[in-house]
């Protein structure tokens, strides 16, 4: 344990100490362009979330004139939480718990990510 603390300490010592390499520089571009991508997509989400709730407060009270809609609500919920849980079944070991342990992974060199 204590070798790999030393090769991580290394290696951030080694890229502070030359702030304006190639290689951080180019780590600083695409750290850049994944927060860019990351705060669109956390965006739109938000967005659809904001327009689901509004769509929401016109579906319920007309669902609660006509009680049999709630099957085919209940069977729609039941799908879309298959077809998610599918499209994140691969990627199960890297969106579990905090992701610290997978991030000291990834800079040890002992673990990659799938985008």
């Amino acid at each position: 344990m204590k070798g790999e603390n030393t090769l991580y300490h290394k290696r951030v010592r080694d890229i502070l100490g030359k702030p304006f390499t190639s290689i951080v520089s180019r780590y600083l571009g695409v750290s850049i362009a994944i927060g860019i991508v990351t705060g669109l997509v956390i965006g739109v989400f938000r967005w659809i979330i904001d327009r689901t709730l509004t769509l929401l407060t016109i579906i319920y009270p007309f669902m609660g004139k006509h009680p049999w809609l709630l099957i085919p609500y209940i069977l729609g919920t039941f799908i879309v939480a298959w077809l998610i849980g599918k499209i994140v079944k691969p990627y199960e070991t890297d969106v579990v718990r905090s992701g610290v342990t997978q991030l000291k992974a990834v800079l040890l060199g002992k673990h990659r990510i799938h985008w």
